[in-house]
Parts: C-alpha cells; structure tokens; sequence
C-alpha cells in the first residue's frame, strides 16, 4: 500500500513539474505571436518638424527593439526651433531605406517611419497641388 501512495505522489509530481517548465514556454510563444501579429499589421514611428534630438534617440531606441536600425544626421533647426533639414537611413533585415531633406528655412513635414511586413519605409504628409492647376 505504501508503494501505491509513492508512485502516487511521482506521478502528481512529475505532473506539477512539466506544468511549471511548460507554463514560462507558452508564455513567451504567446509574447512572440503578439510580436509577429503587431509587425504583420505595421510598426510606425512619427518625426514632426519640432522633434528634439532626445526624441529622435528616443525613437532610434524603440525602432532598435522592433529589429530597426534608424540612423539620422545633418540635423539642423531654424531660428523657431524646427528641423529644417535631417537625413534618415533605415535598415533591417529584409530591406533598406534612406531619405533627406534639406528645406532651406522651411521646416520638413511630418515623417512617418513605417515597416510593414518587414519592409522598413518612410511617408510624410506632403499635399500635392490639385490635379486640375496641373492639367491647366
């Protein structure tokens, strides 16, 4: 009888043991499934024409965690503060990306820093004139 309760007491054990080595695994599977999914839907980050270099490292930083390499120089500001020129590289393992502007005293537009399964690329908000002053 007091065999019985032994292999009893393995079993329950052993049960409890691979309960606690499988838990941190399905943990961390599900933190990559939500890493993946995030980067499927599109990771972006936003450079205005008032960001500071502290926020630019900032963003240099959590691009660096998304798998990004974000390297920006020839920053300049204009007497308001503004970024007026600035040059960007982009690069992660599956694509590459670079891009400036040099907008003499006028600030650059909003810069959108986008990867979108896996291609890293930058948008900005610059508004094209209106179709009919071109066919004018």
């Amino acid at each position: 009888m007091l065999f019985y309760h032994i292999k009893q007491f393995y079993f329950f054990f052993i049960i409890i043991v691979i309960a606690i080595v499988i838990s941190p695994i399905e943990s961390k599977a599900q933190e990559k499934a939500n890493f993946l999914e995030h980067r499927f839907d599109g990771y972006y980050e936003i450079i205005t024409n008032k960001s500071t270099p502290k926020n630019l490292k900032d963003i240099q930083h959590k691009l660096k965690k998304q798998g990004i390499q974000f390297t920006f120089h020839n920053l300049t500001y204009n007497k308001k503060k503004e970024i007026i020129r600035i040059s960007i590289h982009l690069k992660n393992k599956r694509s590459e990306f670079s891009s400036k502007w040099n907008q003499k005293n006028i600030p650059i537009p909003t810069i959108k820093i986008v990867e979108i399964n896996g291609i890293v690329s930058i948008t900005t908000n610059i508004k094209l004139p209106d179709s009919k002053l071109l066919n004018n």
